[in-house]
């Protein structure tokens, strides 16, 4: 009895969990859709203008989330060699 009860739970979480990304997938492509076309207008818009200093703020951002990735790896390289080099000073 609770064999089946908690199979039928796991089902019905998995069953939800589904039902929730699918929904999500299909909100996910109507908003893109509706992104990308407001997007067209406002590029053939002539009285569209960035607001100053936006593009600025977004290289930066750009930029800054590049670095912070590169030093992750790099990070992670260090850590590596520095663990190939500990274990060859372990075995000498």
């Amino acid at each position: 009895m609770k064999n089946t009860y908690a199979a039928e739970k796991k089902l019905n979480e998995l069953y939800e969990d589904t039902l929730f990304a699918l929904l999500m997938d299909k909100f996910s492509s109507f908003e893109g859709q509706r992104l990308i076309e407001e997007n067209e207008i406002l590029k053939n818009s002539k009285d569209f203008k960035l607001p100053d200093g936006l593009e600025e703020r977004c290289k930066k951002a750009i930029n800054s989330a590049f670095a912070a990735k590169k030093r992750g790896k790099t990070k992670e390289k260090i850590r590596s060699m520095l663990g190939r080099a500990s274990v060859f000073v372990l075995f000498c």
